[in-house]
């Protein structure tokens, strides 16, 4: 069954040179994974501070992964019935001679409001443009694809625009429990089609995170991530990703690649959320950076 993606195109190679030399689809099958370019200051389109935005339904692992890519302790994270991170929080590193912010967000299937003291001023913040992400890490936890992780990719089309599915890379939480298995394989024998769909509607970007493993794993799983946000920038020129105005919802299925149906709720806290991820992007790092949480709508 054809579905839809392009797969006889060359492929980038970033191997420490300013400029991109290519590879046949044959070589990137022999060897998918070549060392990252490593930014040089002046090189032209390439952004020195990369913007990733963790989105997940409640539970699914975000800021353990978050942590996991900062290399420390920035989000908190725990096992607990009720949704641990309740507002936008940040973190920062260096990496490969550029600047990781990772933006850590609240459920996005969650009716989110803003807390209570930050509306006023909101009309001159939003005509300051925020810094734009240059990708989604989309977080899933391994095996446990459910309904509500659908409508995650579908409200992400809601937020964001049908076209933020080519800026997302799957994030799988709990690599290890494959127990030395491939990613690969296993997506491509599941017998989840809407998993199945996912993965390829995001071109086959992902990779698998045990947020337990020691600081050798860990560096080698940022390494792979790292790979693929650096597909993504090559895809677009480096360029960010243009936030909307404002959420559209009712547009997003009609507009998407197809993958959902109608049957998510309008969120009347999109707005909402999206107004809180624009502030957190213009936030410098700071101690505890996270805003208040908030009441239910």
């Amino acid at each position: 069954m054809h579905l839809g993606v392009q797969t006889d195109i060359a492929l980038p190679c970033f191997c420490g040179t300013s400029s991109h030399s290519y590879r046949s689809p044959a070589e990137a099958r022999r060897s998918p994974y070549l060392p990252v370019r490593v930014a040089q200051h002046g090189d032209e389109g390439t952004p020195q501070t990369l913007r990733l935005i963790l989105v997940g339904k409640a539970g699914s692992g975000k800021s353990a992964t978050g942590n996991s890519i900062l290399g420390r302790r920035v989000f908190e994270s725990k096992l607990s019935a009720r949704p641990v991170t309740q507002g936008f929080q940040q973190g920062r590193r260096a990496w490969a001679g550029r600047e990781l912010q990772v933006i850590n967000t609240p459920d996005i299937l969650s009716r989110w409001a803003a807390p209570q003291g930050t509306a006023q001023g909101v009309g001159e913040a939003e005509a300051r443009s925020p810094p734009e992400p240059h990708a989604v890490l989309l977080v899933t936890q391994l095996g446990r694809f459910t309904e509500e992780d659908q409508q995650v990719a579908r409200r992400l089309e809601e937020v964001f625009g049908a076209g933020i599915l080519a800026r997302t890379v799957l994030v799988f939480t709990r690599n290890e429990d494959l127990d030395g298995g491939l990613l690969g394989t296993f997506l491509r024998e599941t017998d989840n089609p809407a998993l199945a769909k996912l993965d390829v509607v995001c071109a086959r970007r992902h990779c698998g995170f045990n947020n337990k493993g020691d600081g050798a794993e860990l560096e080698a799983q940022l390494g792979e991530l790292m790979r693929h946000v650096e597909g993504v920038l090559w895809e677009h020129e480096g360029r960010a990703y243009s936030l909307p105005a404002a959420p559209h919802p009712r547009a997003a299925p009609r507009e998407s690649w197809g993958l959902w149906g109608p049957g998510a709720e309008e969120g009347r806290g999109d707005q909402a959320w999206l107004r809180g991820l624009r502030r957190i992007l213009k936030e410098p790092e700071r101690a505890g950076g996270q805003l208040p949480p908030s009441s239910p709508i």
